[in-house]
């Protein structure tokens, strides 16, 4: 029945994409108007599609082929682990003074910072390239680079939510699941490439990625120009609440935080996937290979958004995604061969690829119309790639130098448990604040 229904669902997105079937009614204003809102909604969807599959490569190279460049280049577990961190508190910092800045200066399109940002990458790339750079310098480049290709993740996603709060019916699911598509093809495509030749092929191939990466935000248009008024603007027109008085009203979306900071301290084995895969006898084909298992898996969830979230509740599946990410970690930490790794990692369908998706809806309703940008932020910043990344960065480099894989992988199965625990208690909280309905407000 559910193969039955991927079918079904992908026929339908693809209708969606390519063809346009008008409602009709009686009054020709009200089809005229429809067919409109569904020519915009597809045109959208195509450009984040291409944005998303684009972005998801580009990062490639900068995240999960981090240790073995860094490795190439002469770098030590505990020193790319600082790396790991330090961008992970600079995409911190970079995240909060941007995504604060961009919900009192609404009239900035994200787009801009968005370009910035890779224009920058661009130019740290080209150090990697044409440069000799010192060991110093190589942890500072590619620490701050690192910081700002993270930070891009929650822009996009607070991108995409000001179509969708503007009344248009767009699925986040599929621009998403290109992401994991073109996630799961570039790792595996790399893999296979870095092996055969070496790590230096990777910056060349990331710096023409991120060309394109900036063409498809040029030409995504400003999410006003439809209504004519910003998304994230309140009827009532109030400003901003600082960060501390945003956090201090919502215990809710607080415990929620450190829930997601647990699960992806849990997740943070994925940055030394290299390290676990060699030591049940695998090397750099096989990471790719368990990278591509783990992205692809993620797809059926994004094809099925809008079916999951008429028949769930998101926080349910908010729920159980965080269950199931914490199995999938027990999975990986008791593989005894390369094979039980990439069965462990098949749970990412129903672990981060209902979580990426869920997570963006569930934010979008909890907070604020003009603190949505800072929600996505803060959630991208306690995510894998922010303060999980921190914790798990200088712990599990150290663990690994020390004692070995198996210890980093106990230290993350135990930060699972604990993010169940504590995902467990924002359901409470979520009861207690919100009853029944999740929603602040929307606009």
């Amino acid at each position: 029945m559910f193969t039955r229904y991927l079918i079904f669902s992908l026929r339908q997105h693809i209708s969606c994409l390519f063809f346009n079937f008008p409602v009709r009614r009686k009054h020709h204003g009200v089809t005229e108007s429809m067919t409109a809102n569904k020519n915009i909604s597809r045109k959208i969807i195509i450009n984040f599609s291409a944005i998303q599959f684009i972005y998801f490569a580009s990062i490639v190279p900068y995240m999960l082929f981090a240790v073995v460049f860094l490795e190439y280049r002469g770098l030590t577990n505990s020193q790319i682990g600082v790396v790991m961190s330090a961008a992970a508190i600079a995409a911190i910092v970079i995240q909060m003074c941007v995504s604060d800045f961009a919900d009192r200066y609404n009239h900035i399109p994200l787009k801009f910072i968005i370009i910035l940002f890779y224009i920058i990458v661009l130019f740290i790339g080209g150090i990697f390239i044409y440069g000799s750079p010192s060991i110093i310098a190589i942890m500072v480049a590619f620490t701050f680079a690192q910081a700002l290709v993270i930070s891009v993740l929650s822009l996009l996603s607070a991108a995409f939510m000001q179509f969708q709060n503007t009344g248009l019916n767009i699925n986040f699911g599929i621009p998403r699941g290109s992401g994991s598509i073109s996630c799961a093809l570039t790792t595996y495509v790399l893999g296979v490439v870095v092996q055969n030749h070496s790590p230096e092929i990777l910056f060349p191939i990331q710096l023409f990625l991120s060309v394109l990466f900036i063409l498809s935000i040029l030409i995504l248009p400003k999410p006003e120009s439809i209504t004519g008024r910003h998304p994230d603007q309140s009827d009532k027109a109030e400003k901003p609440s600082s960060l501390v008085g945003m956090l201090k009203g919502n215990p809710t979306f607080v415990m929620f935080m450190f829930a997601v900071i647990f699960s992806s301290v849990s997740q943070s084995y994925m940055n030394f996937m290299i390290n676990l895969v060699r030591s049940v006898g695998g090397g750099t084909v096989d990471l790719g290979a368990a990278i591509f298992i783990n992205c692809i898996f993620e797809l059926p969830p994004m094809l099925l958004a809008f079916w999951l979230l008429k028949k769930y509740k998101n926080l349910n599946l908010l729920v159980l995604s965080i269950i199931v990410t914490l199995v999938k970690t027990i999975g990986v930490a008791l593989a005894p061969s390369v094979g039980w790794i990439y069965f462990s990692l098949t749970l990412s369908f129903a672990a981060n690829g209902i979580f990426y998706l869920i997570s963006v809806y569930y934010i979008n309703e909890i907070v604020k119309p003009n603190e949505r940008t800072r929600g996505q932020a803060l959630i991208g910043l306690c995510s894998f790639a922010g303060l999980g990344a921190v914790i798990g960065g200088v712990v599990d480099g150290f663990l690994i130098d020390q004692f070995g894989v198996n210890a980093m992988m106990l230290f993350c199965t135990v930060c699972g448990i604990i993010s169940v625990v504590l995902m467990f208690y924002t359901a409470k909280m979520h009861q207690k604040h919100f009853g029944r309905s999740p929603v602040v407000s929307k606009s």
